[in-house]
């Protein structure tokens, strides 16, 4: 009992100082100076996306660079770029509700989200970074679900979609090892890697599509 009120009680933390970033992105003005697209896109090739993160956090979530430098890789596998944009979405719309975004919001939020459980399957075992993670897409869960209220059985499409565009990215060799989540000196071996990635996608399609049809979830 401790422990789990220990574990809530860090979980609310950071909620609440991902909530003061959030209204950090919403009321900050724009910065001055461009971004350096050459150095971003050198630090994603080498995957070492906490260097890109404290890059763009100093940046609005207007800042149309960084948006355009995201939107441009949102059909790569990169599930933290998804994160990032999926909190910038959101704050947009906070601002300036609209369909169009709302759409791409879905979007972002369920690659990033399916990103991360299929990368975890990459590592030999757990890290500080995969709880880390965990608890990023928990936050992005509890802004979605309680600030828009969208229906399940719409979540669940979401879902659906997003699975379905991973296992093209699998069929298609385009998945990247998730050194960024396990650590280079984690990895399971490639062969293991692909067995287990493909298992994961199976298993979450399988258990989507269950639900999706159960007529006990509702709306």
């Amino acid at each position: 009992m401790i422990r789990n009120n220990i574990f809530m009680k860090n979980y609310l933390m950071k909620t609440r100082s991902a909530l003061g970033a959030l209204s950090f992105l919403i009321c900050s003005p724009s910065l001055a100076g461009t971004i350096d697209v050459a150095e971003l896109e050198s630090l994603l090739k080498q995957r070492e996306f906490q260097q890109i993160a404290q890059i763009l956090v100093t940046r609005p979530a207007d800042d149309t660079e960084v948006l355009a430098w995201l939107r441009s890789h949102k059909d790569d596998w990169n599930p933290p770029l998804m994160s990032d944009l999926s909190f910038r979405l959101i704050a947009q719309i906070k601002k300036t509700p609209n369909k169009e975004l709302a759409n791409e919001l879905s979007v972002t939020y369920s690659r990033a989200k399916t990103g991360y459980f299929v990368d975890r399957a990459d590592c030999k075992t757990k890290t500080r970074q995969t709880q880390n993670h965990s608890e990023t897409i928990g936050i992005l869960d509890t802004i979605i679900m309680n600030g828009f209220r969208p229906p399940k059985t719409v979540v669940l499409s979401w879902a659906q979609d997003a699975i379905e565009w991973s296992k093209k990215m699998h069929a298609k060799n385009q998945m990247a090892a998730a050194t960024w989540l396990c650590g280079a000196d984690n990895l399971l071996p490639e062969i293991e890697r692909s067995a287990n990635r493909l298992k994961n996608q199976d298993e979450m399609q399988a258990q989507i599509k269950s639900l999706l049809e159960n007529p006990a979830i509702g709306n």
